[in-house]
């Protein structure tokens, strides 16, 4: 008999589960041919909960359906991890990064970061105009008489009924022109 062929979920989870916390995902990921998104998929299936790891090593469920499992399980939702080794090989990258590369880099990120200070203050000022707006006519509203209301209520009925009669084109018109002309005649 030949031996089955694991999934990349269920090497995933053999590698997570050996490895333990500690080790670079990315390097344990490389090492057992699987992603890095699956390493972090499968160290979120430890983490939440271990009791689903030998179902997936077993592969009575796939890597997925248990993530998902312990997604919803009670307690902190597992995300992937940066971890202190991960975070040092990431900063190391960066750093053999040509200089020219990284003053552009920055340059780009303070340029981002000014433009999202700049949106999120347009959006203030928005937001402000909007509450004043609305303000105003709480105000308004609340200083009319009812017979006030009822005038801007019937106004605004009759400027909607006029509006009616001209987006439904000349058909409206028409078929108002038919029966004042047969009754008429």
């Amino acid at each position: 008999m030949g031996e089955k062929t694991l999934s990349k979920g269920q090497r995933a989870m053999i590698a997570a589960r050996d490895a333990g916390p500690n080790l670079n995902a990315s390097e344990v990921a490389r090492v057992a041919d699987v992603s890095q998104s699956q390493m972090s998929l499968a160290r979120g299936v430890l983490a939440r909960t271990p009791h689903l790891v030998e179902d997936v090593v077993a592969g009575r469920i796939s890597l997925n359906q248990a993530y998902h499992q312990a997604r919803e399980a009670p307690g902190p939702v597992p995300v992937p991890e940066l971890t202190l080794v991960d975070a040092e090989d990431q900063l190391d990258r960066h750093r053999l990064l040509p200089d020219e590369v990284r003053t552009a880099l920055a340059e780009r990120l303070r340029a981002a970061h000014q433009a999202e200070l700049e949106v999120l203050a347009e959006a203030d000022d928005l937001i402000r105009a909007a509450r004043e707006r609305r303000r105003d006519l709480i105000d308004r509203l609340a200083a009319m008489s009812l017979t006030e209301l009822e005038d801007v209520v019937g106004d605004r009925l009759a400027v909607e009924e006029a509006d009616r009669g001209v987006d439904g084109g000349g058909a409206t018109g028409e078929s108002r022109e038919g029966e004042d002309g047969e009754a008429d005649g």
